[in-house]
């Protein structure tokens, strides 16, 4: 979880990864820079999800990013981030390997499917 300052600096970082204290505006392209310039002029309540992506704060690994602005009375005080790893998203997916216990038959074959614009589901049993 990052917490990212209305000019785009990374002020709070739960795990203090090499995206700690982070300048988004220097025209480094990830997904945590798309996740906040998805959210910072947001109104309030508003949630972005972003396609899974390289993040280079984890040497690369895949993951996908939750934003939101928050605010403090009317006034935006920041940006909220949540990073996805992709390990957790397949866990959901799968219902972590018990996929004929939720009705996907024997093979739990699941793809997730453009996650900006649907999070479309389509799974085969």
């Amino acid at each position: 979880m990052l917490i990212v300052s209305p000019e785009g600096r990374v002020v709070y970082s739960v795990a203090k990864n090499v995206d700690y204290a982070t300048d988004l505006t220097s025209g480094i392209d990830s997904g945590l820079v798309q996740a906040w310039n998805k959210a910072k002029d947001a109104a309030a309540g508003e949630v972005y999800l972003t396609d899974i992506n390289t993040y280079f704060a984890d040497f690369g690994t895949p993951a996908a990013f939750l934003s939101s602005p928050v605010f403090e009375k009317d006034k935006n005080v920041g940006t909220l981030v949540v990073r996805l790893p992709v390990e957790r998203v397949t866990l959901a997916l799968t219902s972590n390997k018990h996929w004929a216990d939720v009705g996907l038959g024997q093979s739990g074959e699941v793809y997730l499917v453009g996650m900006i614009s649907a999070c479309g589901l389509i799974a085969a049993g």
